[in-house]
């Protein structure tokens, strides 16, 4: 069974705008979507222009508590969906259509690497007191990005714990 996520809505916090806050606004009526069980992979909108509408992302599966904050979106040659459980940490996921090597940003190097089931992750410190993972699958670069909840940090060994509650394909 797919998790299959609708096209058309507006994404209420980008990943990057979240890391520079801390913090994800919300409507005041927006409810969380629950997650529904299943396969890791999740249909979701392409970030690609070029490609098809929509791809299945080897992203894997996020377990209750936390839930779907809106159905992903893409636009700009990404695509964004986000996760939240109470007290966090929230997990923003981003596909990426263009190149990108997960095992470097420029002069950085990653402070660790990880199994993500099949996949090589590369965990970075991001702007703030968490970290990311990133990995590449096929014509996809993928990240997924822990934010802390209000006051709290993220260390490697706490987003490390995290990555291993996901069920990866």
């Amino acid at each position: 069974m797919h998790t299959s996520l609708l096209r058309g809505a507006a994404v209420i916090c980008l990943a990057m705008a979240a890391l520079v806050t801390g913090a994800c606004g919300r409507t005041a009526n927006a409810d969380p979507v629950p997650v529904v069980s299943g396969t890791a992979a999740v249909t979701v909108p392409s970030p690609s222009p070029d490609a098809e509408d929509s791809i299945d992302a080897p992203l894997p599966e996020v377990p209750a508590p936390w839930t779907v904050v809106q159905p992903a979106e893409s636009a700009g040659g990404r695509t964004n969906l986000a996760y939240t459980r109470p007290g966090g940490p929230d997990l923003w996921f981003q596909i990426l259509s263009y190149d990108e090597d997960p095992s470097t940003d420029g002069d950085r190097r990653p402070v660790a690497t990880v199994s993500l089931g099949s996949y090589r992750g590369y965990v970075y410190p991001t702007l703030g007191t968490s970290h990311e993972v990133r990995w590449r699958v096929g014509d996809f670069s993928y990240r997924m990005i822990g934010v802390p909840g209000e006051g709290d940090s993220l260390g490697v060994a706490e987003f490390k714990q995290v990555i291993s509650q996901l069920r990866w394909p």
